[in-house]
């Protein structure tokens, strides 16, 4: 049960429990001591249950507030409180049979239908919840936050328009409630109708003029809308307010990492950590722009003093493994996803990398294991199988589950020119060179890579078309102008 809900029931104050003792001393205590019977007195009854419900003592507070009801059916103070009590204990049902029949006494009492009305919210029937707020609605003069409940449950029922419309009364009862406008600019968000949501925006500026959350939130959504300009001069207004804002200074490092303005990312990342230097989610950032600038020492040291903060982060551990693998220190490398699989072993892509590095230093069934693992843990994980089928063509071995593999990671992902490439080889290594043509060509007008013009061009040689493997040669040596062996190919085949 909610906090919200359960403070609807408290201890009986002092003063009421003054009251019902008094009434004890003064009403029933000269009935009993001349031996009359007052147990049939539905006010006997409620003066326990409520001695019961200051002791806590719920479920006696319940019978005795029944027996009292037994005696007076249709008293309507009796019957509220045992229906307060019974929603309070979670005896939803309980409570839903007293507030009708509350109701067949005095339809227009506006406590059972709250009841009703928030019980149907706590068992998700938004639309008898509904119902009973608009009846509510209907009994009082207008209620800003009975509307603010009819508009979340519209929410909730995917009726955006309708919950707007609530909310929008809401304020005509309160025309400086920021709450609800906030509340609007969340649903028109989640349409992502994000100009509507600044309009509304721009009015919480206008009633609280330069606050630092609205500057935020206005830059927030026009960066969703895709002006990053506008956006930027937002979140830098709100710099000028307080240079030391971390959402405004997190935010403007995603709009320079969107720009592909590395440096100016880093500063703002540099800035956070100086401020909060416990933030891992900064660190990644910091890590991973230096990534694009491919300054891998720089990714080293940020992940390293990540690690000092959470050592058992996987995300970390992993990141970490392919700074130090693009440096190829396969060795520290392998220590990292090493770590990435302790700390999480269902880190997936820590078992694939962990494969590359092993492949890369020759350590080949090492490496197929973990292949494997990957697949075995993600039968969807498409590089995995490529990357195994590949490696076992390129050494020319199980080239009959190296298609396989090849041909279900196209399944997964049937425009991928380098799986395509991958398939095109294996049908080479086969001797399947028609086969293999069709497919480098394939792959061509999807990846233009120099390893599949060479693939294509080996495969011409094969089939004897000296002219077209030289020129594609050629093709692929434009785009790798060192690869000294492409050079040996084309003057062999020029010898021809």
């Amino acid at each position: 049960m909610s906090e919200k809900t359960s403070n609807r029931l408290s201890v009986i104050s002092d003063t009421k429990m003054k009251k019902i003792i008094l009434v004890f001393l003064f009403f029933f205590f000269p009935k009993i001591l001349f031996g009359i019977n007052v147990e049939n007195s539905p006010l006997f009854h409620y003066i326990n249950a409520n001695f019961y419900l200051n002791g806590g003592k719920l479920e006696k507070a319940i019978e005795e507030y029944e027996k009292a009801i037994r005696f007076d059916r249709k008293s309507i103070l009796l019957n509220q409180e045992l229906m307060s009590l019974y929603y309070f204990t979670g005896n939803f049902e309980g409570a839903k049979k007293v507030a009708k029949k509350i109701l067949l006494i005095d339809n227009k009492n506006v406590e059972a239908y709250k009841y009703l009305a928030e019980i149907s919210y706590e068992e998700k029937n938004w639309v008898d919840a509904l119902k009973h707020y608009r009846d509510i609605l209907n009994l009082i003069s207008e209620d800003a936050s009975i509307h603010l409940l009819i508009a979340e449950i519209f929410v909730k029922l995917n009726r955006p328009d309708n919950a707007i419309k609530e909310y929008r009364k809401a304020i005509e009862l309160e025309p400086k409630n920021i709450g609800a406008r906030f509340l609007i600019a969340a649903v028109y968000e989640s349409q992502k109708k994000y100009k509507d949501a600044i309009r509304v925006c721009d009015e919480i500026n206008k009633i609280w003029p330069k606050n630092i959350k609205i500057y935020n939130e206005i830059g927030r959504l026009w960066f969703l809308e895709g002006n990053i300009s506008k956006a930027t001069g937002f979140f830098e207004k709100t710099l000028k307010v307080n240079p030391d804002n971390i959402r405004a200074l997190y935010h403007l490092s995603l709009i320079y990492e969107k720009e592909k303005k590395w440096d100016k990312a880093i500063s703002y990342l540099k800035k956070i950590n100086s401020l909060q230097p416990d933030l891992i989610e900064t660190y990644l950032h910091l890590g991973l722009n230096y990534f694009q600038k491919d300054d891998f020492s720089s990714a080293i040291e940020v992940f390293k003093k990540a690690l000092k903060i959470k050592k058992d982060d996987s995300n970390i551990w992993h990141f970490l493994g392919l700074a130090h693998q693009e440096e190829k220190k396969y060795e520290e490398a392998i220590d990292s996803y090493k770590n990435a699989i302790k700390y999480d072993p269902e880190n997936i892509d820590a078992y694939f990398y962990l494969g590359i590095c092993y492949d890369q230093m020759k350590r080949y069934e090492e490496s197929y294991g973990l292949f494997k693992k990957t697949i075995k843990l993600d039968p969807n994980y498409s590089d995995a199988r490529n990357y195994l089928g590949y490696s076992w063509t390129d050494r020319g071995i199980n080239l009959n589950e190296a298609l396989f593999q090849i041909k279900k990671a196209i399944e997964i992902e049937p425009e991928n020119g380098a799986y395509i490439d991958s398939l095109g080889w294996v049908y080479y290594k086969l001797g399947e060179y028609n086969k293999a043509k069709k497919e480098l060509q394939r792959a061509i007008q999807y990846t233009k890579d120099p390893i599949i013009y060479e693939h294509l061009g080996d495969t011409y040689s094969k089939l004897g078309r000296i002219k077209d493997a030289i020129k594609t040669y050629k093709k692929a040596l434009i785009l790798d102008r060192e690869n000294e062996k492409l050079k040996e190919k084309i003057e062999e085949l020029k010898a021809k």
